[in-house]
């Protein structure tokens, strides 16, 4: 790891990229398994992080599967349903019934039209995108990494100033939401930026589904 003063001066360390330690939860003394702090600032900050990530509802390099049943079609080696349940018992009864007796065909062929789609990734708007990943400013939707966040300092009058010590501790807490926010935020963009990636330059198909709302989205 290297770490540069402010007049320039850099300075280079062999350290561990992950170490041992404890941790108190629920009064119990717990061992963890924690990331150097700067692997763990170098991987939230590099959408390469993971060159085997995979996922189950990725876009596909060929057209998807027709859909002939609730659950025959989409994806050619992992079995999907056509709409999201969410779980829901008694609307996937429903969702089988209909498909069964003939009612969704002309909703499976919809789905099937704009499956046959085709998109490509554009480069210029990628490369953009990673730039300002890369920069970590807030930029457009793009929140700023959750390490250039600070904390309000603590104000001189909270020892004897009650009032001062809840809006200095309201004021943190607020920070810490924007903190999480941020950090989710751009663990989503680099989801994203890493299947972009991955199938960049081919031509890509996605998967049609309804969902529980009856709008037709990609999965």
């Amino acid at each position: 790891m290297s770490h540069q003063e402010a007049n320039g001066k850099k300075h280079f360390q062999i350290a561990p990229a992950f170490y041992y330690t404890y941790a108190y939860v629920q009064g119990k003394k717990v061992g963890m398994i924690k990331p150097n702090r700067f692997l763990a600032e170098r991987l939230s900050s590099n959408p390469t992080l993971s060159y085997g990530m995979q996922t189950k509802q990725a876009p596909m390099l060929v057209q998807p599967r027709q859909w002939s049943s609730w659950d025959e079609g989409g994806y050619w080696y992992t079995r999907e349903e056509v709409m999201r349940t969410r779980a829901s018992y008694e609307q996937k009864a429903y969702l089988k019934e209909a498909s069964d007796s003939n009612q969704m065909d002309e909703v499976f062929r919809g789905l099937d039209i704009l499956g046959e789609t085709c998109w490509t990734i554009n480069r210029k708007i990628f490369d953009t995108i990673l730039s300002v990943w890369n920069s970590g400013e807030a930029i457009a939707d793009i929140p700023p990494l959750a390490s250039g966040m600070q904390y309000p300092a603590e104000p001189k009058s909270m020892k004897w100033d009650v009032k001062a010590r809840i809006t200095w501790i309201q004021q943190c807490k607020q920070v810490s939401r924007l903190m999480q926010n941020a950090h989710s935020q751009r663990c989503d963009l680099n989801y994203k930026l890493e299947i972009a990636r991955a199938v960049f330059p081919h031509a890509i198909f996605w998967l049609m589904a309804v969902p529980r709302e009856a709008d037709v989205f990609p999965t």
